[in-house]
């Protein structure tokens, strides 16, 4: 899926191993709800005289466009130029090149990116220099310039992008999957040459004046200072942002009914790009440990069902991928490859894969290695206190229990062989949106191999259109 609206869709390893657990245990990570609504976590780290800070938002442009609006396409692209502009375009004091020199000086780095369903902004410096570095970050937060020039500067290379668009089949098949995966919906939109050409620097500093709320903000510390050297300095400067409320609930985007089909792209490519996809899961389900043992066995690396069959037993693919991914408004669950003629052959094998797994049980070897795996992986998933925060912020975005580390292990122990099947069963379909991107010659082969008499050409320039 695209990351513009999966924006923030979160894959979380978390396992168990004693090093990964001494690792968590020398963390002290405190969390505090702020009176403005903002919750903090703080991570007390001793090993090196470095602060990092960030804020990140449980909300993005989608949240904050007017009630009923149909624009959504306008307020995605503003936040999504707000996002760079924010750390690009200076602020009232500093001049973009003034303010990017004076953080050299200081070997800090500042970042901000604004997505549909989230935001992040946050910077990195020695400790030492933490003062005058959460200064400039503050005033980039409160008090940016949107500078005309990086704005244009930004214009331009956005222009630029779409145009290249056609010459990527893998970001093409994801744009028209989405087309018809979320039909008519800001999950399936893409920035258009007219599009951008509406949008003014005002507009853009006017949306995001509106945008930055403690309400549904996570601000995170990781530092060697401790908590209480922090609260006066630091923390009490972003309690007092405001609360300003009146952001749409992403429920509000909940997608339409797929349209379900074949839908066929033909291009200039040396190879083509397949992907096969139907809805997935929104955030933390009850199934959620299922699902993770039943992607490793399914589609997630070499040793799984579908790379095995499709590419190491067959030879029909370069790569190939599939699960099912949960998602804050909507996830997805996709096989996705990237192949040159055999097409037809390699859809049917995928599919009878899948077809396989939804009724017969997974042996007991495989169901024990997979189970090692995850657990084991712990080590890697907490392998920085910048990784173990990611976490801590993912489980508010994803509504993961807070005890989420605690009950992995179990949860993971105790998927059954039937719990895999049910997940197979139940979580894919026999709808689905099928895209194929690839040249004439492939795009014949399949349609004369298969014998399909149901499909769609779609004509690609900046967004899919039909052909009649």
């Amino acid at each position: 899926m695209p990351i513009l609206h999966f924006l923030f869709i979160v894959f979380i390893c978390m396992g168990c191993s004693l090093r990964s657990q001494n690792m968590t245990n020398k963390l002290s990570i405190e969390e505090h709800n702020l009176e403005n609504g903002m919750k903090l976590i703080y991570v007390h780290d001793k090993e090196v005289p470095l602060t990092r800070v960030s804020l990140n938002t449980l909300y993005g442009s989608l949240n904050s466009m007017p009630q009923n609006s149909a624009e959504y396409y306008h307020y995605s692209s503003l936040g999504s130029f707000a996002g760079t502009l924010l750390r690009n375009g200076g602020t009232k004091r500093f001049s973009p090149e003034k303010f990017d020199r004076r953080l050299m000086e200081l070997g800090a780095s500042i970042e901000s990116s604004i997505s549909i369903t989230n935001a992040k902004f946050g910077f990195e410096c020695l400790s030492d220099d933490l003062p005058e570095v959460d200064g400039l970050f503050y005033e980039m937060l409160t008090e940016p310039a949107f500078n005309q020039e990086k704005f244009e500067v930004m214009k331009l290379l956005t222009l630029d992008s779409i145009k290249r668009r056609r010459e990527d089949n893998g970001r093409v098949g994801e744009i028209v999957e989405d087309t018809f995966l979320f039909p008519n919906s800001a999950l399936s939109y893409n920035e258009t040459t007219e599009g951008i050409a509406k949008i003014h620097a005002n507009d853009v500093k006017k949306w995001y004046d509106s945008f930055l709320d403690a309400d549904g903000t996570v601000l995170t510390i990781v530092s060697d200072l401790p908590l209480a050297a922090l609260q006066e300095t630091i923390i009490a400067k972003y309690e007092n942002l405001p609360t300003k409320g009146g952001k749409l609930s992403l429920e509000e985007f909940t997608p339409k009914q797929p349209k379900y089909g074949t839908y066929l792209v033909k291009g200039d490519y040396q190879t083509a790009n397949v992907v096969m996809s139907q809805y997935g899961v929104k955030g933390y389900t009850e199934d959620h440990f299922a699902i993770k043992v039943f992607n490793r066995l399914f589609g997630n690396g070499m040793s799984s069902r579908l790379y095995q069959k499709v590419r190491t037993d067959e030879g029909l693919v370069y790569v190939i991928n599939g699960g099912i991914t949960a998602g804050r408004v909507a996830g997805s669950a996709t096989i996705s490859f990237e192949a040159s003629g055999n097409l037809h052959k390699a859809i049917s094998v995928s599919l009878a894969t899948l077809a396989e797994m939804q009724t017969e049980l997974v042996t007991a070897t495989e169901l024990q290695e997979v189970k090692d795996a995850l657990t084991n992986s712990f080590v890697f998933a907490n392998a920085s206190e910048d990784q173990v925060v990611a976490r801590q912020v993912s489980k508010e975005l994803l509504g993961f229990p807070d005890d989420y580390e605690n009950i992995f292990i179990e949860g993971i122990n105790k998927v059954t062989a039937e719990d895999v099947l049910n997940v197979a069963k139940t979580r894919f379909t026999q709808d689905f949106v099928i895209v194929i991107v690839g040249s004439e010659a492939d795009l014949k082969k399949y349609v004369d191999e298969s014998g399909i008499k149901d499909y769609k050409y779609v004509e690609f320039d900046e967004v899919p259109v039909l052909k009649n």
